[in-house]
């Protein structure tokens, strides 16, 4: 249980100083969020706890994905960038796992005042290091929705939740599909 609530602690010091940081840049170079020709550049923490308990076993896993991305936006609202990812993975009893991928994102953004409702799929490649057997490799499909928030001119705020399904094409490993929720949440750039 203790392991829990620091994660908590540290996670919502992470939350804290994104706001800080947000909040205290100077205004950047007014652009039109989601217009043709605008670059979103940015960042995102995500964070996904699970227990499991069967026949009187039980374990979790806990999950971090810190995922950095640029997206350039092609028509009002759409774009289409690439977003490379750290997962590290966490499971109880056992060694952390290491999750290298790259993906093509395309996302599409509700253009509102202040408030960018947006979703989008993912699809790319993934290597799982894990430490010292062999290296599983393969494919990353996703999708992710959520909101994101303008916090002053050039700035965004954005939380959604990720939906991940990942599937090995190595073997031993190609009948072990690797599905997962995260919660995330970034801070953004665009000009």
């Amino acid at each position: 249980m203790r392991r829990e609530k620091s994660f908590f602690v540290k996670f919502s010091q992470v939350v804290a100083l994104l706001f800080v940081f947000a909040f205290s840049l100077p205004d950047a170079r007014a652009a039109d969020f989601g217009k043709p020709g605008t670059v979103e550049y940015g960042g995102s923490l995500g964070f996904s706890y699970e227990d499991y308990s069967a026949d009187g076993f039980s374990a979790y896993i806990v999950r971090f994905k810190l995922q950095g991305y640029a997206i350039p936006f092609v028509s009002e609202g759409f774009g289409i960038g690439l977003a490379p990812a750290i997962d590290i993975t966490d499971p109880e009893g056992a060694d952390a796992l290491i999750n290298f991928s790259l993906a093509l994102k395309p996302e599409y953004n509700m253009i509102t005042e202040g408030l960018y409702p947006y979703f989008g799929p993912e699809i790319g490649f993934f290597i799982i290091d894990s430490g010292g057997y062999e290296s599983v490799k393969g494919m990353n499909f996703g999708f992710e929705a959520g909101v994101k928030i303008k916090i002053n001119e050039g700035s965004l705020v954005r939380t959604g939740f990720k939906f991940q399904y990942q599937k090995p094409l190595n073997d031993p490993y190609d009948e072990m599909d690797i599905i997962y929720f995260l919660f995330t949440l970034g801070f953004s750039l665009f000009n």
